[in-house]
């Protein structure tokens, strides 16, 4: 059967999903919510989403406060995506988290106080800190009791910063048999991530609303996102949450990504108009747990 058009892992989906003779489909999308764990907030809007129909992938901060409520909803939703969210900051002010492992053992990245620092740095980092912790966060996931379906990284610190952490990166996801977040456009550096594993999942693109849409503009990008979807398979990255007294404190003093950020996010993707849209375009959901199935190194691009 020959494919024309199509890209690798948009053939393997469907693959995996009906078989060498079903037809394939132009234009996959996974909605995927990062920082599950951050705050009951931004836990109960994402589960919202996802029994709405608009979320179909999380990835959960091992080590953020509201873990374990995020635990306790996922336990009674096994069919639910759960990727492994590998986290190396703390970048709030008011809300500080610790790493999984023991501060002394990861002393280049932690802060005065234990924490994990603010900002990420590869230059002063210690890439056998950063190995242990994050192994250590994808333990403490596997022990939890649910299903981990991947692996992506907070804010994308990984990648794009030098052979050893693409070679980190590489190795991590391999040990644990898991698909690691890779695309070919709209994430730097996963070129040389993928160059370095057997069989990597590289996805087509990754889209993501960024600080310079205006908060009345956001209904519009989501609209054009649809609209304009590429063949293949993209991932929507979003960030939902309630603007509530525990998100506002969690994340005072910063717009970006802040509280009232995170309810807009979770109005646009709550609302009728989007549902409607993803039917009128006919755009195929898909989730994590389909993608891992198939082995895309043995189709290639037209």
């Amino acid at each position: 059967m020959t494919y024309r058009r199509w890209s690798p892992l948009a053939a393997a989906v469907l693959l995996a999903a009906g078989g060498a003779d079903a037809q394939l489909p132009a234009k996959r999308l996974i909605i995927h919510a990062d920082d599950i764990g951050m705050s009951e907030s931004v836990n109960r809007a994402t589960f919202a989403l996802v029994e709405r129909g608009t979320v179909t992938s999380l990835s959960l901060m091992v080590t953020a406060p509201a873990f374990d409520h995020a635990i306790a909803w996922l336990k009674a939703h096994p069919e639910v995506d759960v990727g492994v969210h590998l986290t190396l900051t703390s970048e709030w002010n008011a809300a500080r988290w610790p790493p999984v492992s023991p501060a002394d053992s990861v002393p280049s990245l932690i802060d005065a106080d234990g924490r994990l620092k603010q900002r990420w740095s590869a230059s002063t980092a210690d890439p056998r800190d950063v190995e242990r912790e994050l192994r250590a966060q994808i333990t403490l996931a596997k022990k939890s009791g649910v299903t981990i379906t991947h692996l992506d990284v907070h804010q994308f610190a990984l990648y794009g910063v030098g052979r050893r952490y693409a070679e980190l990166l590489a190795k991590i996801a391999s040990d644990e048999d898991l698909p690691l977040l890779l695309a070919r456009d709209g994430l730097p550096g996963s070129d040389q991530v993928a160059s370095l594993m057997r069989d990597p999942i590289v996805i087509d693109a990754i889209k993501s609303i960024g600080p310079g849409t205006m908060p009345s503009q956001w209904a519009h990008y989501y609209d054009g996102i649809v609209r304009t979807l590429p063949y293949g398979v993209t991932e929507l990255i979003v960030h939902p949450g309630f603007d509530d007294p525990e998100l506002r404190a969690t994340t005072a003093g910063f717009e970006k990504w802040g509280a009232a950020w995170r309810q807009r996010e979770y109005d646009v993707l709550a609302s009728d108009a989007f549902k409607q849209l993803l039917l009128d375009r006919s755009i195929v959901l898909s989730r994590w747990r389909n993608l891992r199935r198939v082995d895309t190194g043995q189709l290639r691009r037209p």
